[in-house]
């Protein structure tokens, strides 16, 4: 209650990065709570904030702070935002999340890209499909985050046709020499181009 209260977070920006250029093409908008806190680990951080129910208020504060950052910065490429089933299923939560996103720091719309996060299941698409027509409505190109490592996502995949899909680090991790992961890779791919979908591989951090 008091970091959120007291704004006590601070946002980084992962950069994503066309190969084919290359060049960064955008940001992923991380966060971290107090340094020398276990909260500056998001996994604690959002982990305790769920168990007090306090995980809408925490997003949308995160939002916020990865707005303003963005713009005061002068970043320039897409603003990929994380937000969790919750914010967008929950009662009146759903609305104020994409108000925080329209109304922050007067980011054109064309350059906010929403993460789907599957840390917590799906467990109603009908109205996740409502708000995602509506992020759609207001101009937001959608993602889904961490491809293999969520509840469904090959079935949110297919039923929301997002711009872009996120492969998990735990498939490109030693995909130079384990032929199924790049088995399962190529097939993304393959999906990917006939649906008109961009990949974007987590965890590449070593030449090979």
């Amino acid at each position: 209650e008091q970091i959120i209260e007291e704004r006590l977070l601070f946002p980084v920006f992962q950069p994503i990065i066309d190969i084919t250029v290359p060049e960064i093409c955008g940001y992923e908008a991380l966060i971290r709570g107090p340094k020398n806190s276990v909260f500056n680990n998001p996994h604690y951080l959002f982990s305790e904030a769920k168990s007090k129910n306090l995980i809408i208020p925490l997003e949308h504060l995160c939002l916020e702070l990865a707005c303003q950052a963005y713009k005061e910065r002068e970043i320039q490429g897409k603003l990929f935002l994380n937000v969790s089933p919750m914010c967008l299923t929950a009662s009146n939560a759903e609305r104020h999340t994409i108000d925080v996103i329209r109304k922050a720091y007067s980011i054109d719309k064309e350059r906010i890209v929403i993460e789907l996060s599957e840390q917590y299941p799906l467990n109603d698409y009908n109205i996740i499909s409502e708000s995602m027509h509506h992020l759609r409505e207001n101009g937001f190109e959608l993602a889904i985050d961490d491809l293999g490592a969520g509840y469904s996502s090959l079935r949110v995949w297919s039923e929301f046709s997002p711009e872009f899909v996120k492969i998990d680090r735990h498939f490109i991790k030693g995909i130079d020499h384990d032929p199924i992961k790049y088995q399962f890779v190529r097939s993304i791919q393959e999906i990917s181009r006939s649906l008109g979908c961009k990949v974007i591989a987590e965890g590449i951090e070593a030449e090979e």
